[in-house]
């Protein structure tokens, strides 16, 4: 990230899971106040609802050169090489906005890319 006050603040932190966006003008229980996380294995950015717009936009900007990359390798811990975006979305069988748009799909055969993963077939 280019050195800018909004960079400065914002801390990018590479854990075993994903990555953690925090503001290091903020602390909470002894910590950097926690903005957002980028899941390795689904590449969806969770964006914490009271996260500023400014670092908002700044985060979006930086997970999305990871999201960009989903199937390749990326170095964590030292060591340790996990495949970017391996993992299909967990959170239901089927997105709410994918199951919406199967059930009034008027062909009901094309199945759209998931709304939250972008991955076919629907997660």
């Amino acid at each position: 990230m280019a050195n800018t006050p909004n960079t400065e603040r914002l801390f990018s932190g590479f854990f075993p899971c994903g990555i953690v966006y925090a503001d290091r003008h903020n602390e909470v229980a002894g910590d950097y106040k926690r903005l957002g996380f980028l899941s390795y294995s689904t590449l969806i950015l969770d964006i914490e609802p009271d996260c500023p717009a400014s670092l908002q936009t700044q985060i979006e900007k930086d997970a999305a050169t990871f999201q960009a990359r989903r199937g390749e390798s990326q170095a964590i811990a030292g060591n340790m090489v996990i495949t970017l975006g391996l993992a299909k979305c967990k959170l239901t069988p089927f997105c709410l906005t994918e199951t919406l748009e199967i059930i009034e799909h008027p062909t009901k055969g094309t199945i759209p890319a998931c709304a939250r993963c972008q991955t076919r077939p629907a997660c």
